[in-house]
């Protein structure tokens, strides 16, 4: 699989400090880039990747907490729920960000000449 740089992996914490670690300076170019693309598919799948199943769960999560909300109003499940929600609107900006930039490179994989596609998009729009 051809290696594709996703942008919404600079909105993850970790993202920096794992670039950083595996740069070295004292290599070269090739080496570097080579190993560090190896190192960002192994990443985005283990760490980043799942975002489906990661925003399913955080869902559920939230609806367990509401649940227990009903029976009982405490200050750390009101914390939770506020949390959980944050959560989930980072993943959702995240998963849009996935989306936006795949739709992009499907318009400049097909071009404007694919006139179904072109028209399909501007329809979306």
């Amino acid at each position: 699989m051809a290696f594709q740089f996703l942008a919404s992996w600079v909105s993850h914490l970790d993202f920096n400090k794992f670039v950083c670690d595996i740069w070295r300076h004292d290599t070269n170019i090739a080496s570097n880039i080579t190993s560090l693309t190896t190192s960002l598919k192994k990443w985005n799948f283990d760490v980043f990747g799942h975002i489906i199943r990661r925003k399913r769960t955080i869902a559920y999560r939230i609806g367990k907490v509401q649940a227990a909300l009903d029976c009982i109003c405490s200050r750390y499940l009101l914390n939770l729920e506020s949390k959980l929600h944050l959560e989930y609107e980072k993943i959702l900006d995240e998963e849009e960000l996935v989306w936006k930039q795949k739709s992009r490179m499907d318009g400049v994989h097909f071009g404007d000449r694919n006139t179904k596609l072109f028209h399909n998009k501007a329809l979306i729009r």
